[in-house]
């Protein structure tokens, strides 16, 4: 039997760089999980950069994490994506983590950040754009908050 005769599992690609400080993010762990079990661990190179494979018809949480620095949380649903369309890529440019201090308040960062789903008007794997929005609000607020305590 030859391999071209397997069918491919289709796929989101997840494009993104972990940083720290604008600099790739080596050593930072990634733990995928699928409809709530375990899919993947991935832990970076020193450029930060990823590229993970999410199979469609699943919800996936990537917990973004390194010893020391915060930890980041990511939901991508690859339900309802179709079978016989276009290739799909869901890319989030960087994903910085950060030094915590004491004595802030981080518990914004138990939530998800970011949350992604098929959308059928654009064809494509897009943010929840209400949920991003109340979700850079209150990381303006730990932006502010972090700034004050290192002046």
């Amino acid at each position: 039997m030859s391999v071209n005769s397997f069918a491919q599992e289709k796929s989101v690609r997840f494009n993104t760089r972990i940083e720290k400080g604008g600099n790739g993010c080596g050593g930072a762990n990634i733990t995928i999980t699928q409809n709530g079990k375990p899919f993947q661990t991935i832990v970076t190179n020193d450029d930060g950069k990823v590229k993970i494979d999410l199979p469609y018809g699943y919800n996936y949480l990537i917990v973004v994490s390194k010893v020391q620095l915060c930890t980041k949380r990511f939901e991508i649903s690859t339900v309802n994506v179709p079978i016989d369309g276009n290739p799909q890529v869901f890319a989030i440019e960087a994903i910085t983590l950060f030094e915590l201090q004491k004595g802030i308040d981080y518990s914004v960062l138990n939530k998800t950040l970011v949350k992604a789903a098929y959308d059928k008007k654009s064809n494509s794997i897009d943010y929840d754009e209400n949920y991003i929005n109340q979700m850079l609000g209150e990381l303006d607020k730990l932006r502010t908050i972090r700034g004050r305590s290192c002046s």
